[in-house]
């Protein structure tokens, strides 16, 4: 059946129905109803009280910011307290046209890692006094998110009870404000502290982007806290903890099956296809108006993505489902990447770091009917593509999105070191040599998303890279080294290299497979792949350190300054017995591969 696009819109009433958060379309050809109140609409209801939101760089340079002293953590007495105030996204109910295109000086790819990250940036504008209250948010905002991070032991998933939840509370010293509108702005700050939440912890399933705020005020502070609700079908802690543990147990065998995907290109296609393939759109959850209050919550939350395949009682996922498993398996695989909501409200998709760059997945609309589905959205750059008009007059004005790039393969660098070691008009300096042996499968990285661009060899490492660069030809398993068991991944290389005489043991019977590999040690390995070619002369005896090369491998050192292999590590210094770095390891093998 073709889905229908229902999009939807971050509306946050005082007091809303408790509908759920997104909706999700399959095509840019659908119908798109959108309307509602906003955000923007309760920072302007601040704004009316004489409060303004913004953020540090839109201060002038030289305002002045009243870092405001705080306590976390505890309840400020004596305190007058609020009456609680729920809040839940919904639904919109009025059309709009959603194929525009906008652009924002304010977007970012330097700084974006989370929404919780912002918050630190955040200032109340009361009169002419800059007051910082981000810092006291974020903290909030990390005291919650550690306490999901608990799993089966959080208080947020375990009991969500205002006693239990003032653990969380920040109060912030406010001293020269009107205190006759404290009660609105703890409300205010409190639902924003909670959407940045929400917006980066898809482990908190149950609570699909509904709250209560509560906290209270003296006459010069305020203090508030939020208490994460549950959803329909997560409101009974057997149910949340039976569903916790599936939830775990299937990211944990995704994220160890995608381990056969080495590079953060194909891990991500992975997760992508696994989730189009183990789903279909939830047409149902989209038609009924009181489903996530009624029915489940589940097609709104990771755990309908995740498990609804498996689990006949789990209920299939809607665009915020797909977009918060996808969330969860890229971010347990080490990749950045955030939910991202269009103007409308009611679509999600995802934004997610790939290297020095942005990038879009809309899994959703790559899922067709039955067990098809494509790749039109899949590294795009999604946001502003028709159906996905960014949230500009909201979110996005005081966190600013990424801008997004197309990645056209895995060949892109996706380390996340690489990029950051570069300046804003220069790469790093190892980029081109680190790109030369990724590109050729010569070395990896790390991690997915981490080449390692400090960290040193192990001489297994090395002999695996070697050995790559050699074809990888066939090894029979022979009990050499003590070190080196058989099936390691290791193994062949090490056996293959020592077969070659390209590398000894550090024994006689151990290899020495995680020991750090010297400079010496990886040139005299070169020397010989290389075949042990006629050396003449000694260059290296141009360098203050050259007495303390070890004899062996003085001729694979000379050889190796001579055809510009190896460097000093400055104009006088060789460092004979210094650790290899991956970087230095990369210039190397790019000189002689």
């Amino acid at each position: 059946m073709k889905k229908k696009l229902i999009v939807f819109l971050l509306t946050v009433a005082m007091v809303c129905p408790m509908m759920p958060m997104a909706f999700a379309t399959s095509g840019p050809d659908d119908t798109a109803t959108v309307g509602g109140a906003n955000i923007q609409t309760l920072l302007d209801d601040i704004s009316a009280k004489g409060y303004t939101i913004t953020t540090r760089d839109q201060l002038p340079e030289d305002a002045e910011i009243v870092e405001t002293e705080m306590s976390v953590n505890r309840m400020s007495e004596p305190i007058q307290e609020v009456e609680p105030t729920e809040r839940k996204k919904t639904y919109s109910d009025d059309a709009e046209e959603q194929s525009r295109r906008t652009e924002k000086s304010e977007y970012t790819t330097n700084n974006f890692s989370s929404y919780g990250t912002q918050l630190s940036q955040l200032i109340l504008v009361a009169g002419d006094v800059n007051y910082d209250i981000g810092t006291g948010l974020k903290r909030m905002y990390d005291a919650y998110r550690a306490d999901v991070y608990q799993g089966a032991n959080s208080q947020c998933l375990k009991d969500n009870s205002v006693d239990n939840m003032k653990q969380f509370a920040v109060t912030l010293n406010l001293n020269g404000i009107d205190s006759s509108n404290y009660s609105d702005l703890i409300f205010e700050l409190a639902w924003i502290t909670y959407l940045c939440l929400d917006y980066d912890t898809p482990e908190m399933f149950y609570s699909n982007g509904y709250c209560s705020m509560g906290g209270g005020y003296t006459s010069t502070s305020i203090t508030l806290f939020f208490r994460p609700m549950y959803t329909a079908g997560f409101d009974n802690l057997s149910q949340r903890l039976a569903l916790h543990t599936q939830m775990e147990n299937k990211v944990a065998e995704l994220v160890n099956a995608s381990a056969a995907y080495p590079r953060a290109y194909d891990k991500m296609k992975f997760f992508h296809d696994w989730l189009c393939q183990n789903n279909s759109y939830n047409d149902a959850a989209v038609s009924s108006g009181d489903y996530s209050t009624s029915v489940s919550g589940a097609p709104w939350s990771c755990v309908g993505a995740l498990l609804s395949s498996s689990n006949s009682s789990v209920e299939g996922p809607v665009c915020e489902g797909y977009s918060r498993a996808f969330q969860l398996l890229c971010q347990r695989a080490g990749i950045t990447a955030t939910v991202v909501t269009s103007e409308s409200g009611n679509h999600m998709w995802n934004n997610l770091r790939y290297g020095k760059y942005w990038t879009g997945v809309d899994v959703t609309w790559d899922d067709g009917s039955g067990d098809t589905h494509n790749y039109d959205y899949f590294f795009k750059q999604v946001n502003n593509m028709s159906g996905h008009a960014m949230d500009d007059s909201n979110f996005v004005q005081w966190m600013p999105y990424p801008i997004l790039s197309e990645i056209s393969d895995w060949k892109i660098l996706p380390f996340y070191d690489v990029a950051d070691a570069g300046s804003s008009s220069s790469d790093f300096w190892g980029t081109q040599y680190i790109q030369y042996v990724y590109e050729r499968n010569y070395m990896s990285g790390m991690t997915c998303v981490e080449f390692g661009i400090q960290t040193s060899l192990t001489r297994a490492q090395f002999a695996q890279i070697l050995y790559s660069i050699a074809g990888k030809p066939s090894v029979t398993y022979t009990d050499r080294f003590s070190d080196v068991p058989a099936g390691q991944w290791y193994t062949d290389a090490v056996l293959w290299a020592n077969s070659q005489g390209i590398a000894n043991g550090v024994s006689a019977t151990r290899f020495g497979v995680n020991d750090p590999i010297t400079r010496e040690q990886l040139a005299l390995m070169l020397y010989k792949y290389k075949g042990a070619p006629e050396v003449s002369g000694s260059t290296v005896d141009s360098f203050a350190d050259a007495d303390t090369i070890s004899d062996w491998a003085l001729t694979a050192m000379n050889w190796a300054v001579q055809n510009g292999v190896m460097k000093g590590t400055t104009a006088n210094e060789l460092v004979p017995a210094g650790k290899a770095t991956r970087t230095e390891t990369s210039v190397m093998i790019s000189k002689i591969a």
